[in-house]
């Protein structure tokens, strides 16, 4: 499978949109991490990384 980078960036401008960055963030909480986690900011990569993955 080859991930086109006009996709990528398609992907990307969609998560900038705050009802997106709500749904993500959401999700994490709803997980049970916070801003308070040891691994949050990984945790936040690997979500953005889905969303790009899912798109």
């Amino acid at each position: 499978m080859h991930a086109d980078r006009f996709d990528n960036q398609a992907a990307f401008d969609l998560l900038a949109h705050p009802e997106h960055q709500r749904l993500l963030y959401g999700a994490l909480k709803a997980a049970h991490v916070t801003k308070y986690h040891p691994q949050f900011e990984d945790c936040v990569t690997v979500a953005h990384l889905t969303w790009l993955a899912a798109y």
